[in-house]
This record gives C-alpha cells, structure tokens and sequence, in this order.
C-alpha cells in the first residue's frame, strides 16, 4: 500500500498503485510504500520514514459520555412519543409542534367550540381546555419522570464495569405503538 504524505508528514491518502512521483513532488507531496495498516491506525511521515500510532482503546470516561449522550437521545425520543389520556382513551402528539400548539391554546381565553383535534390514531376528538390540560399535565408529569429516570439510568451507567453493556431500556414512560404499552 503506497502512503502519501502532505510536506508536514501527515498522511493525506493511500493507494494500492504506485503514485506519479513527479505530480506529488509539485504540490510538495510524497509517497511511501508500507504494508496495509488495519483501519483507525494514524501514520505520519517522519524523517522519510513512516511513524505508526496504533489506535487507543476508548477510555471509561469517554464510554460513559457515549452511553449518556445515547440516554439522552432515548429521553428526547420518548417525551416526544405521545401520552395517552385514559379519560378520552386517545394518545395524543408530544412533538415540538403540537407542544407549541398546546401552549398557545392554553393562553387563549377559550377554545372554539367546534375546534376537532387529530390524535394519534388518525381520528379526531373534539379538544375542550379540560382535555388540553390533562394532555399538557400528563406531557408534564411524564416528562419529568423520564428526566429522573434518565438520571437514575446516568448514575447506574457510571457505576458500572463496562458502560457500553448497561442496559437503559427501563422505566420510561409508554410511547405510542409500543407494544407493551399502547392502549389501542
């Protein structure tokens, strides 16, 4: 494998074919041959000769960064998930959206009588303030439980031997179309 190298010594390609030395030369550039490095290796020319830096194993501090950043994203995902109103038996939008729609329909005075609102499902319900404060009270009750549970998945992540392998799958608030929980 011919490596090229940019004039600082840092690698900037390689190619399983010998190079134009020449054109290489007029942009400063060269090449070396070595044998194919597996991926995630770092090589640099130094003093004409190639350096090879092997890849570092990822720290427990920066796996525990990478698993908190994917419990977080698993929190977005599910308090954006729909919350279900037993009362109505309808799952309602919990995306950025409807969540702007619900607040500016809870400072208005009132609603109009005949206003219809589209639930999960596809059907509609006729929306009266009643139902959009239990459809913003549950949004909020179910939001601040999956705040608390992605802490408590936070804190059990840290303690653990190997981040990569915890398990943060429980404890959430249902979702719509989750098996386990949809109410259809």
């Amino acid at each position: 494998m011919y490596y090229i190298f940019n004039r600082l010594g840092e690698n900037i390609g390689k190619c399983d074919f010998e190079p134009d030395s020449d054109d290489l030369a007029s942009r400063g550039e060269s090449h070396v041959w070595h044998e194919d490095l597996p991926d995630g290796h770092v090589v640099s020319l130094v003093d004409g000769k190639i350096s090879i830096i092997k890849p570092s194993k990822p720290n427990k501090k920066d796996l525990q960064s990478q698993i908190w950043e994917q419990i977080k994203a698993h929190r977005y995902t599910v308090t954006r998930g729909g919350v279900y109103l037993k009362s109505v038996d309808k799952w309602f939008h919990t995306d950025d959206s409807s969540r702007t729609q619900y607040l500016a329909m809870q400072i208005m005075p009132k609603l109009p009588d005949d206003l219809m609102w589209k639930t999960m499902d596809g059907s509609f319900i006729r929306l009266t303030k009643e139902i959009l404060m239990q459809v913003a009270m549950t949004m909020m009750t179910q939001e601040q439980s999956d705040f608390a549970n992605a802490e408590r998945h936070r804190q059990l992540m840290l303690k653990a031997e190997n981040p990569l392998e915890y398990d943060y799958s429980s404890s959430w608030s249902a979702v719509y179309g989750d098996k386990e929980h949809s109410n259809d």
